[in-house]
């Protein structure tokens, strides 16, 4: 399979989710998440996530401006230029950043957080501090919320990766 970037786009999405009006209620300045999804990886910010895929590849993001290159390698970069932003890369090898954390899944689906193992599949940042499970719901939300499809957006993803 060729490495691609594929933009989900839904019929119910908010054009306005991720705009200056609406990411301050949406995503804390600060927050970052970073989730393995088994498969891919996931990164949440309030600003941009830049993520390299060194497989075959197919990435999403939650505001469809999504911004993929691929050099004559064949490594996949994308980027979400937009802050209160989220990105789903799918395949092996990916590496994520955003404001100062790097995010990396290895090609047996290992997970590093600032080039520490962890054996957690979601961690946390408010201002580049790890921040535990019980007080991080908040993160959660905020991101869930960035737009009103999200569940939609979540099915869609689904049916793209069993479409793999």
């Amino acid at each position: 399979m060729d490495s691609r970037c594929v933009i989900v786009q839904s019929s119910s999405y908010d054009s306005s989710a991720g705009s200056s009006n609406s990411s301050s209620s949406n995503q804390e300045s600060g927050d970052i998440f970073c989730r393995n999804e088994g498969n891919g990886l996931t990164v949440g910010s309030f600003t941009s996530v830049n993520c390299t895929v060194y497989s075959a590849s197919k990435c999403v993001d939650n505001n469809n401006h999504i911004e993929c290159t691929r050099n004559t390698n064949g490594i996949v970069t994308c980027v979400t230029p937009k802050s209160n932003s989220s990105i789903s890369c799918y395949g092996t090898s990916i590496e994520c950043t955003s404001s100062n954390v790097k995010c990396s899944i290895d090609s047996k689906g290992k997970m590093e957080v600032n080039d520490v193992p962890t054996t957690k599949t979601t961690v946390h940042f408010k201002d580049g501090k790890e921040i535990d499970e019980n007080s991080s719901s908040e993160v959660i939300n905020n991101v869930s919320s960035t737009s009103p499809s999200f569940l939609i957006f979540l099915s869609i993803i689904l049916l793209q990766i069993l479409k793999i």
